[in-house]
């Protein structure tokens, strides 16, 4: 009863959300490294104030535990009293789609999250030992004006319009599995792994459409391996077939 109490909150379950902790979710060396931190932040055991938190970074918007917690912006919305399952809201939560002014290079998703929770900023953590060489080492005042609007999103696709006056990077609060890829304008463009489990592009300034897609080519490969062996063995039968028939109809000789 516990078990399917709490199934039926989740909230990946019933709304279709993303999960950054799903049970059948993939596993990922950098969930296990950040994993004592959501918990820490989830059950209020962190110093780091409410938005600038690694769930709020990550857009960890609904959280649910066995037992009532009692951790700044986390707004109980839904609470089973004879299992005592409990589901939040994190009010202090980023958009999923983000938009930051200047970036960080660091050669491992270690040294990311260290900068993180260090001192938390609006700096975008990246994971590369270079940044493009427009990217200003130092902090300018404000984005001046930029705007953007989702076209789509979804668990494979993401398209966004972004209009900047001045070079700005797009993140995106999801995990960089192999496979993803991101075009500006029709033009292949460089995807980082930023934020420990997200995910970011460098636009320059202007009006531009940028997306980000799960093209998984080895799956592709793999399948048109498959489809090609499974038309060769199909062949193959139907030349035996016609071998066998053909010996069939041949006169046998008497002696």
């Amino acid at each position: 009863d516990r078990m399917l109490a709490s199934a039926t909150t989740m909230p990946n379950i019933m709304w279709g959300l993303s999960s950054i902790d799903a049970t059948i979710s993939l596993p990922l060396a950098r969930r296990e490294l950040v994993r004592q931190l959501l918990i820490d932040e989830a059950r209020g055991h962190s110093s780091t104030l409410p938005g600038s938190r690694l769930i709020d970074i990550l857009s960890v918007r609904y959280l649910a535990f066995d037992n009532v917690v009692k951790t700044p912006s986390l707004d109980l919305i839904h609470a089973d009293s004879e299992n005592v399952i409990a589901m939040y809201r994190n009010s202090t939560a980023r958009s999923k789609i983000q938009l930051y002014e200047s970036a960080e290079a660091n050669s491992t998703a270690e040294e990311v999250l260290i900068k993180l929770t260090a001192s938390p900023s609006n700096i975008l953590q990246v994971e590369s030992d270079r940044l493009p060489s427009s990217q200003a080492s130092e902090v300018t005042s404000g984005f001046g004006e930029a705007t953007f609007d989702v076209i789509k999103s979804t668990a494979m696709k993401y398209e966004v319009e972004i209009s900047a006056d001045k070079p700005i990077w797009l993140f995106v609060a999801d995990a960089n599995y192999p496979g993803w890829e991101a075009s500006i304008n029709g033009e292949e463009a460089k995807l980082y792994s930023a934020q420990v489990l997200g995910k970011a592009v460098y636009v320059g300034s202007g009006k531009n459409s940028v997306i980000i897609e799960y093209i998984p080519r080895s799956f592709y490969l793999g399948l048109g391996i498959s489809w090609v062996t499974a038309i060769l063995m199909l062949l193959i039968w139907f030349v035996s077939l016609g071998i066998n028939k053909r010996n069939s109809d041949l006169p046998t000789s008497e002696s």
